[in-house]
């Protein structure tokens, strides 16, 4: 009789033993993927974000129906560092819109 409880005993051991050991091997195993996940989610967040040509703001300034063909090119001339140009493109505009509120 005192053998058999042994026995019951050491396989009930065993048993929780084993059990123990899948749940840490299980835990580890989530615990690495959703490290994998976070690292790549954070290269695709983190890669730099490439300023836009003047030809690209120019376009994409364009089809905004609140800014002017004119305000445009001078953005795209800012962006060139050309300044006379700019300014004469501005100049222009605001001397074309004396009521509009951005002037202020």
């Amino acid at each position: 009789m005192l053998e058999s409880i042994r026995c019951a005993l050491q396989t009930k051991m065993k048993l929780r033993y084993l059990v123990f050991r899948s749940a840490i091997f299980l835990f580890a195993i989530v615990l690495e993927v959703s490290a994998g996940v976070n690292a790549i989610g954070q290269s695709s967040q983190s890669s730099p974000k490439k300023a836009p040509s003047p030809t690209e703001a120019l376009d994409r300034s364009a089809s905004d129906s609140s800014i002017s063909r004119q305000v445009a090119e001078a953005e795209a001339a800012i962006g060139k560092s050309d300044w006379k140009a700019a300014e004469t493109k501005l100049g222009a505009w605001l001397t074309s819109n004396p009521n509009d509120s951005r002037r202020r």
